[in-house]
């Protein structure tokens, strides 16, 4: 295991590294401008796209520099959604993956670029910069598509520590962020934490491995309103480096905060914030005199962001020795992987995606599940009621939403989820497939056995071809949803899936009506 660390440290020092390539990606971003882009599509998963959507909603793009859009997802209905925003003759499109491999991003990457080619032919690969490790196959394919810059990353570094490489730093130039204060910050981290022991980083991963190790092992993300998009990418960090060999840390992002006594003994608070933002020091104050652990501190500006990025990196590299896991690989993310290409062979092979029988079935919801648990289940109330009552102190509830995420079908499910954290006192989260499967997948599997699991899935009320595959987009998010629901079974974790047919806003209604009764809830 230790020659694997040795070559995974290259974040240690990759802002020094960037920041002798900073005038590369100024003129590479000058060119950009001139030739008339006014949108940047990012398609990648994980590490590879989460730092770059963190800065485009906390930077936003800076004037006269293109807007950045960021697509990591197979539903068809969020693919369309997309290219009814972009201007297709104006828009440059980025293929981020380390791997060069990643399924996701090569159905996308074979989309787009096909969509372009009928209009611009043997120009489409002036619209297209790739961003991969060198030697993989993107870096290979992009140079014989004629792409307009293939960016060959540091292969000592991993996908989700790469927020301060090319991954992160392309798309922060193309915003128009000042480079030079970004690194700057990250450099300042960086010494500061290579100084000893004595130092934020250091102290931040030594709590969260040692209080995990007793018990406080939901890591509460508390962050400002301006650093909120922070939550997501240390969400992915933490748990897919972190949660493996039947240890975790559980990440917790976008929960509301509550009164004390809503939370059971396994939390840990960690408050971030922005500038003079005290609107949550009464919460945590309170928190804490109950007994809660909390850990904050404040940030200068928006520039802290590239500082956090590596103060998280370091902790969680600590916090890693501390429980004695490798940070830096993921032994169970193929898992899923394999299982979704075996559902894709079938689809091959048949036509047709197999799954189990469902427990019940009625107008608007679908119910699958198997095991012990759902002996005697019949209806969709009784799956529902059989999940909530596996859920004991010290679990979390997790809903995996293969769904497009919308803003009406966001608010449902944060509706669902307090109502379940409330009613049992325990952590909650929620992920959207196959986002998460880059991110908390990893946690979900690697973990121990205290995750109670609610797949929501749906029939696509449109779908979109993928150029070379046999399968289209809505068949292949369909097999992730199966793939992970297999990988869940096989690993004994308690899992519902709920299929809410093509009417989602109306299945979503009726699972909330049900879910309330489950737990004894009022509407």
């Amino acid at each position: 295991m230790q020659e694997k660390i040795r070559e995974r440290l290259g974040w240690l020092h990759v802002a020094d590294t960037m920041y002798d390539r900073l005038s590369d990606l100024r003129s590479f971003t000058d060119q950009i401008m001139r030739d008339g882009f006014t949108q940047v599509v990012l398609l990648g998963m994980g590490g590879s796209s989460l730092a770059p959507e963190v800065l485009a909603m906390i930077f936003g793009a800076a004037p006269g520099h293109p807007q950045l859009l960021v697509v990591d997802t197979t539903s068809p209905r969020a693919i369309h959604s997309v290219c009814a925003l972009v201007d297709f003759d104006r828009t440059l499109f980025i293929i981020a993956s380390k791997s060069g491999t990643t399924t996701e991003t090569l159905a996308l990457e074979q989309y787009f670029f096909e969509r372009i080619r009928t209009q611009k032919g043997d120009a489409t690969g002036r619209q297209f910069v790739s961003i991969t490790d060198p030697g993989q196959a993107l870096a290979v394919s992009s140079e014989q598509r004629g792409y307009r810059r293939v960016f060959l990353n540091f292969a000592d570094i991993g996908g989700r520590y790469s927020a301060l490489s090319y991954f992160g730093l392309v798309p922060a130039a193309l915003l128009g962020v000042d480079l030079k204060l970004f690194i700057e910050r990250a450099q300042q981290e960086m010494a500061l934490s290579m100084s000893g022991l004595n130092n934020a980083a250091y102290q931040l991963g030594s709590v969260l491995g040692t209080l995990a190790k007793h018990g406080r092992d939901k890591l509460t993300l508390v962050l400002s309103p301006d650093l909120r998009p922070l939550g997501a990418w240390i969400e992915q960090l933490v748990a897919e480096s972190l949660g493996k060999d039947g240890v975790s840390i559980v990440p917790i992002d976008t929960e509301p905060l509550g009164a004390p006594e809503v939370y059971g003994q396994d939390r840990l608070f960690v408050s971030v914030s922005a500038g003079t933002d005290r609107r949550r020091d009464g919460g945590l104050d309170a928190l804490a005199r109950a007994g809660h652990p909390v850990v904050r501190w404040c940030v200068n500006d928006r520039y802290d962001t590239a500082a956090e990025f590596f103060r998280w990196e370091f902790a969680t590299a600590v916090a890693g020795a501390v429980l004695r896991v490798n940070p830096f690989d993921e032994p169970n993310v193929a898992e899923s992987k394999e299982a979704t290409r075996s559902a894709l062979v079938q689809w091959e092979n048949t036509g047709e995606l197999f799954s189990e029988p469902p427990l019940s079935q009625d107008r608007w919801l679908v119910a699958f599940g198997s095991g012990a648990m759902f002996d005697g289940c019949a209806t969709i109330e009784s799956c529902l009621t059989a999940l909530v009552r596996s859920i004991v102190p010290g679990d979390y509830f997790t809903i995996l939403a293969y769904l497009a995420q919308e803003p009406s079908v966001d608010e449902c499910l944060h509706d669902l989820r307090r109502a379940v954290g409330r009613k049992l006192c325990v952590a909650t989260t929620i992920g959207y497939g196959p986002r998460y499967l880059h991110s908390t997948g990893q946690l979900h599997k690697g973990g121990p056995n205290n995750g109670a699991f609610l797949q929501l899935t749906c029939t696509p009320d449109k779908d979109l071809a993928i150029p070379t595959a046999p399968y289209s987009f809505g068949v292949l998010h369909r097999a992730q949803a199966l793939g992970d629901f297999t990988a869940l079974q096989d690993r004994s974790r308690r899992v519902l899936c709920v299929h809410l047919g093509s009417d989602v806003d109306s299945g979503l209604e009726s699972l909330r009506r049900r879910l309330y009764a489950t737990l004894g809830l009022a509407g």
